[in-house]
């Protein structure tokens, strides 16, 4: 009879980070060899490279845009719809402004 007592076998794999698994990939694909039998050189599952190649290959990457601070405080613009209080820059494009006010009214009760 087993003693439920005993410990768990150890783990024979571990999850990977996403620098990992982009260094794994990009070292599959200059191997030119299948996908499978990359996986069995390297002791992985073929599943496990193929989930990160479906993640990986569905993230666009980041781009930072800069973006000027204006120094002091904007003169802010106050709108109340159906007893929702907005305060917005006062510089706010109307169309933007027009799009908001609809968007609050589309999903606040009637006052």
């Amino acid at each position: 009879m087993k003693d439920s007592r005993t410990k768990a076998a150890p783990r024979r794999w571990r999850q990977w980070r996403e620098d990992e698994a982009r260094k794994v990939l990009a070292e599959w694909a200059r191997s030119g060899t299948s996908l499978d039998a990359f996986a069995k050189t390297k002791g992985v599952s073929p599943t496990r490279l193929r989930y990160w190649r479906s993640r990986l290959a569905n993230t666009e990457a980041v781009q930072f845009v800069p973006v000027g601070v204006p120094v002091g405080p904007a003169p802010m613009l106050e709108v109340t719809v159906r007893g929702v209080v907005v305060r917005l820059r006062e510089d706010l494009a109307a169309q933007h402004l027009a799009r908001l006010v609809a968007a609050l009214a589309a999903v606040l009760p009637p006052c």
